[in-house]
């Protein structure tokens, strides 16, 4: 690929943009697609929510069968699409993140327990991040920020040598 003018990359139609409620401002760099935009120049872009849905197929289907073990492989497998060679974007998503109104899958919610096994824990974590915070006399952390710790610290207790 060659590089192209940032105007092309942000070409879209006002009927086409997702309502403001779901919707950000961002910006892509030359460091998210060195390809296609050059150094030094940001591209204006919306960013928004999405979510991988799927139907709820009866629990004596094939395909409920099928729809469990793929899910139950992206979780498994989940960290190695965080890293290297792999989108940087992967690491922002939140597979505990609730859709308002929508049910989650029973594999995934399954699989959520058995991941956070201990819901005590993030409770002493967040009361921790927030004693930290008042200490150095910063506001709390953003809910990403957070949520990208609170993963850190899962993955260092889990290596932690008791």
């Amino acid at each position: 690929m060659r590089a192209c003018s940032p105007r092309r990359l942000a070409a879209w139609t006002l009927s086409s943009l997702p309502p403001a409620s779901a919707s950000v401002p961002a910006a892509l760099e030359a460091a998210d697609y060195p390809n296609l935009i050059r150094t030094g120049e940001t591209v204006s872009t919306i960013a928004v929510p999405a979510v991988l849905a799927v139907f709820n197929w009866p629990k004596t289907s094939d395909r409920y069968r099928r729809v469990s073990r793929f899910v139950e492989a992206y979780f498994t497998k989940f960290d190695q699409l965080q890293q290297p060679p792999f989108q940087p974007k992967w690491r922002e998503i939140n597979l505990a993140g609730k859709v308002p109104g929508w049910t989650r899958y029973r594999v995934a919610e399954e699989l959520l327990a058995k991941m956070t096994a201990d819901p005590q824990v993030k409770v002493h974590f967040d009361a921790f991040l927030d004693t930290r915070a008042g200490a150095r006399g910063h506001g709390t952390l953003p809910n990403s920020e957070r949520e990208a710790l609170f993963k850190q610290f899962l993955e260092w207790q889990k290596s932690a040598d008791w």
